[in-house]
């Protein structure tokens, strides 16, 4: 939004009586203030249009960056936006774009615009493996089906899909959500376990949802009847899905690089259970850890509250066996409990010695 700031700066510059700007909320019964609500909902749904009134006076108008207030940064930043202006995107990375508003749609209730969903792949919720693999699949630069095609000749054969009878070529978008493979399958079945201790549905996976998921967001009404983000929902809806997009093309590729000798080889349903297990184990404890006090005070950005933590994994406790201070216990790990089918994690218990 900075050529909206731009504008608005330079209209004020305009004006030569003072300016007095206030802060008007909606307990302040202002008559312009539900006009300006529907103005701003009204431009996200339309794709954040820029009105003409926006457009700064040529006279008033800044451009550039002073140098006495310009850093590393800052001039990096401005640099790498120039040249994405004057690089056309990828037939692919607008499709892909396209995928993920579609399928955003119905849980953010507007239209996400394209340098939101971007930033989304870069969310702090990710590690570092899930941020370059959101990252390639919106530009299609995993090395599968595709790129090989591109090869020609004896790759063309290469590129199809050897476990699906019709022989597809084996997209990123064929791997996690079209593939005939029982561990695929079986790692999605174990995210929607998940999933289901927070009682919303579990929405249909798409390539647009798995690319796009970062900026996923899950509202409830409050006591006064407003609708409030659920953060620890989101964040947690976050997690699971691009883990196991993740886990599912780690485990394609584990099975066409070290197998491909062996077409029928499959993982065994204990070690795919496993690995999910451990990886969502792993985010619990990172989390867990980063509530540290020692470590909030050395790295503030990367610590985390113990209220957020909490939020995230409340749903998936089970109070009878985890005790109240879970959060500071070296032995929390996610399990399942007896009485669900195997291979559905959905509550917190105390490592045993």
């Amino acid at each position: 939004d900075a050529d909206v700031y731009r504008a608005t700066v330079a209209t004020l510059r305009s004006r030569s009586a003072r300016t007095r700007i206030q802060f008007v909320c909606a307990g302040d019964n202002d008559p312009r203030f539900p006009y300006t609500i529907e103005s701003a909902k009204q431009a996200l749904e339309d794709g954040a249009q820029r009105a003409p009134f926006m457009t700064a006076p040529a006279a008033f108008d800044a451009p550039g960056i002073p140098l006495a207030s310009i850093t590393q940064k800052l001039a990096t930043r401005v640099i790498r936006k120039s040249k994405a202006i004057r690089t056309e995107p990828g037939t692919t990375t607008e499709e892909n774009l396209d995928h993920a508003r579609e399928a955003l749609a119905p849980i953010v209730k507007y239209r996400m615009p394209d340098e939101k969903i971007w930033r989304s792949t870069q969310h702090r919720d990710f590690s570092k493996e899930v941020r370059t693999f959101l990252w390639r699949t919106g530009h299609g630069g995993h090395r599968c089906g595709p790129f090989l095609e591109n090869w020609g000749g004896e790759w063309v054969e290469k590129s199809k899909c050897k476990s699906c009878p019709d022989r597809p070529v084996e997209s990123i978008e064929h791997v996690l959500v079209h593939y005939r493979n029982p561990a695929r399958a079986q790692v999605w079945a174990l995210a929607k376990g998940v999933w289901e201790a927070t009682k919303r549905p579990w929405p249909d996976v798409s390539l647009g949802l798995v690319f796009g998921c970062g900026a996923a967001r899950f509202t409830y009404t409050d006591g006064a009847g407003e609708e409030r983000e659920a953060i620890g929902t989101s964040r947690l809806f976050r997690i699971i899905l691009s883990e196991a997009a993740l886990l599912i093309w780690r485990l394609r590729c584990k099975r066409v690089m070290e197998h491909k000798d062996e077409p029928d080889w499959e993982h065994p349903p204990a070690y795919v259970e496993s690995e999910w297990l451990r990886i969502i184990n792993d985010r619990l404890t990172s989390d867990r850890l980063l509530t540290n006090k020692r470590i909030y005070k050395k790295y503030k950005k990367r610590a985390l509250k113990k209220s957020l933590v909490i939020d995230t994994w409340q749903c998936l406790i089970d109070p009878a066996s985890t005790p109240d201070n879970w959060l500071t216990l070296p032995g929390v790990l996610v399990g399942k409990r007896p009485e669900r089918r195997a291979g559905v994690p959905h509550s917190l218990r105390p490592r045993r010695a």
